[in-house]
């Protein structure tokens, strides 16, 4: 358990940092807004557009980071999860790279937005092709023999079951 602890831990210790980052950037925008000069009320008593600007742009870019946490943590997850499940004898290997995951998110999002949704489906495709590029089993002796000796040991009754547990339910309206 041990190790699916610690990304989380990690996950929650970036979190902190982001949020304080997030207020340091907001504090350091109005001050930026204050020296350049651009700060100060509008006609309507409420802060001016570039002093609002000065604050909210800085913040935003920091608010990305939050975004990148659960990415970090599912990627993080992804691998242990591969790492410990076996098939027979046979073992898998997930070696995804969360700053990579991250990467492919982000600039899968912006050009999603930028052709206004088109690109949905190349987006799809290079973030499967990733992952099949970095996924590999690791196999134990001959598959050939695996898979003979799991159709040896499926019998007739699991057939069986799933046909007469099959019941069509019609609801005709």
């Amino acid at each position: 358990m041990g190790r699916y602890f610690i990304p989380f831990l990690i996950c929650i210790g970036l979190g902190f940092a982001v949020y304080i980052l997030m207020i340091v950037a907001a504090f350091g925008g109005a001050l930026v807004s204050e020296a350049v000069g651009i700060a100060g009320k509008g006609p309507d008593g409420e802060p001016s557009d570039g002093a609002m600007a000065a604050i909210l742009v800085p913040v935003m870019l920091v608010y990305l980071g939050f975004l990148a946490l659960p990415v970090f943590l599912r990627t993080r997850y992804t691998n242990l999860m591969w790492e410990f499940t076996r098939l027979g004898a046979h073992r898998f290997e997930s070696t995804l790279r969360a700053r990579d995951v991250i990467w492919i998110y982000f600039s899968n999002g912006v050009l999603i937005v930028l052709s206004v949704g088109l690109m949905v489906p190349w987006a799809m495709i290079r973030l499967a092709r990733y992952r099949a590029e970095h996924f590999t089993v690791l196999v134990q002796g001959d598959l050939d023999s695996f898979i003979a000796e799991s159709e040896r040991t499926e019998g007739a009754t699991s057939a069986e079951l799933v046909d007469a547990l099959d019941m069509d339910v019609d609801l005709s309206i």
